[in-house]
């Protein structure tokens, strides 16, 4: 065993109360430590597994700072008696684990890596569960509007943000659940809700500032959908100032339309996961966001004056992570209110909205500078998505991964337009006729997109680059065909131009997919996949 020398900085009291606990992997055995809430792996038995040579890395560790503020000195049972042993906090493993140079290792050693990556998240799971139950974590607003929205959360049942930070051991279990989300982020696609609400939302986040409202007898801003729904930051009982209203509605964007299609996609499938949800709430990693939007993390030479390619990741960059909290600020703050009908057997329904679309609720733990450090996120649909399951309908649509990683920037009518058609393509689902032609001008409106008159030439050349850009990422199906002629050379083409008519496919693989697929519930279980238009047929 590796004795520590170093100052006692890094060695936790000899009176601390802790478990030990060994777990088998790979014929060899982990040992790991529950001291004062928090989880540790002896990093000895886990260089053993390894076939890493303990004493370098422990050196290595020191040698970074964030790394060196996970590592303790424990004192625990080993065959000489009790001895002080270098562990290292459970957060750090992973990222210690990122840094080892694969290329000064055998392929052996990169096997046992993998291997042991692979099989952290359920050794997490077993140490947490063999130490103490599973419990639901208590977690932080991280919104100044939260206040509220605690009150609405508790009165239904569902988890309550308690306005102080984590315990560690609510810490731990948090990180725990998140582990078990890392798998998700390796679909082709995600299986989003498709409700009117979520129209609502996305044409809202959309929208210019010039098309929110001024609601009659009071202060509250509000976008009023297709449908009619109204949209508004914040509660409009009790209405944001003018220009605090109008300083968040310039802050949405296509970033916030694609974050809110990923929480709930993410949320939809693990809504019904024993081991995630907890009352309707599910976890999500800010990371897995970024990474479903294919944002690359930052990275930098693997040693400083370095001459070779090699480099390191050393996560997200800071504003991506700061774009991520700001969405779900703004999501957790819009308000939809209300009355859309569905047809349900040949008899109309109402289904009356009032109240917040999206529940947030942040997870952070203080740092050892005194500094508060996010971990992730609690989220679940507001209200409104019960409606639907007392009715027992459901409404999803399948988005190709390839959307979400549309540039919002450099990209934006073509991600306006696929976000929209994945819409379209679900409603066409239920007769199949998805050779239905749509007109430019209804296109265009739909997808949020504004008109450029005074460049007509430019902006329906644009256009038409956008569509065939989707083609060639393979969101289209088919080559975009438009059934009209359009003489360019005539003085009111823009306007024919506009109600010109286009068929836009979608890929086989979709219409497949809602082909095998005719009845849509929620999944039972995270292992399987989430079926296709549903009662489309009965409603909407």
């Amino acid at each position: 065993m590796e004795r520590d020398t170093d100052s006692m900085k890094a060695r936790l009291p000899a009176d601390m109360v802790f478990q030990e606990q060994t777990i088998p992997f790979q014929e060899k055995e982990l040992t790991i430590v529950l001291t004062d809430k928090v989880l540790y792996i002896s990093l000895p038995s886990l260089c053993a597994i390894l076939d890493l040579d303990t004493g370098a890395q422990i050196r290595r560790i020191r040698r970074n700072a964030d790394l060196a503020s996970g590592l303790r000195v424990i004192r625990m049972g080993t065959k000489g008696g009790r001895q002080p042993v270098n562990c290292l906090h459970l957060a750090q493993v992973e990222p210690w684990l990122e840094g080892i140079q694969t290329g000064s290792v055998t392929g052996e050693v990169q096997a046992n890596i993998t291997a042991f990556r692979e099989e952290l998240p359920s050794i997490t799971l077993q140490a947490l569960q063999h130490t103490r139950n599973m419990a639901t974590a208590v977690i932080a607003s991280s919104s100044d509007d939260q206040d509220n929205m605690d009150a609405h959360h508790s009165s239904h049942g569902r988890l309550s943000a308690q306005g102080h930070l984590p315990n560690k051991e609510e810490v731990e279990e948090f990180r725990a659940l998140l582990a078990l989300t890392e798998q998700d982020v390796a679909a082709e696609s995600l299986i989003v809700t498709s409700y009117q609400e979520d129209r609502a939302i996305r044409e809202a986040t959309l929208a210019r500032e010039t098309q929110w409202m001024e609601e009659p007898g009071s202060k509250a801003l509000h976008y009023t959908a297709s449908n009619k729904l109204q949209v508004f930051l914040g509660n409009p009982d009790d209405p944001l100032e003018i220009p605090e209203a109008l300083s968040r509605i310039r802050q949405l964007g296509e970033s916030t339309a694609l974050t809110a299609r990923i929480i709930l996609g993410l949320w939809s499938i693990r809504r019904h996961d024993l081991q995630l949800s907890k009352n309707g709430n599910v976890p999500i990693r800010a990371e897995e966001i970024l990474e479903w939007r294919g944002i690359q993390k930052h990275s930098r030479p693997a040693y400083k004056g370095a001459t070779t390619a090699k480099r390191f990741s050393d996560g997200y960059q800071t504003k991506h992570m700061a774009q991520v909290d700001q969405d779900l600020r703004l999501l957790q703050q819009c308000y939809l209110r209300g009355q859309h009908t569905l047809i349900i057997k040949g008899r109309p329904r109402h289904i009356l909205i009032d109240g917040p679309y999206l529940h947030v609720s942040t997870v952070k733990e203080k740092t050892l500078w005194n500094e508060e450090k996010l971990i992730g996120y609690f989220v679940s649909p507001g209200g409104w998505i019960a409606t639907y399951g007392d009715l027992e309908i459901y409404f999803f649509a399948e988005i190709d991964r390839r959307v979400f990683q549309l540039n919002p920037q450099n990209q934006q009518h073509e991600l306006r337009i696929a976000l929209y058609l994945t819409e379209r393509w679900r409603q066409q689902a239920k007769s199949g006729h998805y050779e239905e032609p749509i007109a430019m001008g209804d296109l265009l409106a739909s997808s949020m997109i504004p008109l450029d008159r005074a460049n007509a030439t430019r902006f329906a050349k644009r256009i038409q680059n956008a569509l065939d850009e989707l083609h060639d990422r393979g969101i289209l199906g088919a080559p975009p065909v438009c059934l009209s002629e359009v003489d360019t050379n005539h003085r009111e083409w823009f306007h024919e131009w506009l109600k010109s008519r286009w068929c836009l496919l979608p890929p086989s693989s979709l219409v497949e997919h809602y082909r095998q697929a005719p009845v849509l519930r929620f999944p039972t279980s995270r292992q399987k996949a989430l079926p296709g238009p549903g009662d489309i047929d009965r409603a909407d």
